[in-house]
């Protein structure tokens, strides 16, 4: 997967947690297929849980089952506070994630 297509996938779901805190993966999904809507569904949907599953691995994203096996994503408080105590500075050189995903709708 390109980069630039992981980052904006990336920047969207933590921007996604960052509004919800807690959302099922359909639910996630769901958010994508409505802001992507000219994209294939199939390659789209695998291109998320890549980058879910990387990110759950870094340790930035965790994940939590029910018993009928639905998953929950949440931001892991070990990243919360990584990024508190970032600086007022460094959060605000930032791009913001509606200006990347204007600019790159096409890259997906």
């Amino acid at each position: 997967m390109p980069l630039l297509k992981y980052n904006l996938i990336k920047e969207y779901i933590l921007h996604t947690l960052d509004t919800f805190h807690t959302i099922d993966i359909n639910q996630l999904l769901d958010c994508f297929f409505q802001e992507f809507p000219k994209e294939d569904k199939n390659s789209l949907a695998r291109a998320v849980l890549e980058v879910k599953k990387d990110l759950e691995i870094r340790g930035v994203l965790k994940i939590a089952f029910e018993p009928d096996r639905r998953q929950f994503i949440s931001l892991t408080k070990k990243y919360m506070v990584a990024r508190q105590n970032k600086s007022l500075d460094d959060m605000n050189a930032e791009p913001d994630i509606y200006d990347i995903v204007s600019q790159h709708t096409a890259i997906l």
